[in-house]
């Protein structure tokens, strides 16, 4: 399996706040696996949320309509938000499916780049 990139997560996470309910599904969907396969999944979203100056495809900017400034805060806000559902959700050791330690690990070491 090919590691997950920064800017695919950012395009599905871009889709998954779109108001168009089929580009949305398609997205949660997208995620979904994601969350159950891809061990860089959680890392990467840290990156995305911790990511000020977070590139965005202009092409889609263009098709919603949208000031870029403001896709990007809902971006980085929906992937703090898939962050912690997923800790919610498959941290857990008990729960079929939990994250694997050195993910985890991986994780918690970028923990301190979060700034308030």
């Amino acid at each position: 399996m090919a590691t997950l990139s920064a800017a695919e997560l950012t395009l599905v996470l871009l889709h998954a706040t779109a108001p168009d309910a089929r580009r949305l599904s398609v997205a949660n969907a997208q995620l979904e696996q994601w969350e159950n396969a891809e061990p860089t999944l959680w890392a990467r979203l840290l990156d995305v949320a911790f990511d000020a100056q977070l590139p965005l495809d202009a092409a889609v900017l263009a098709h919603d309509g949208s000031e870029e400034s403001a896709r990007r805060t809902a971006v980085r806000s929906m992937a703090i938000i898939r962050f912690k559902n997923g800790i919610d959700k498959h941290w857990r050791s008990r729960v079929a499916g939990c994250v694997e330690r050195r993910a985890e690990l991986g994780v918690t070491s970028t923990m301190p780049r979060a700034r308030c």
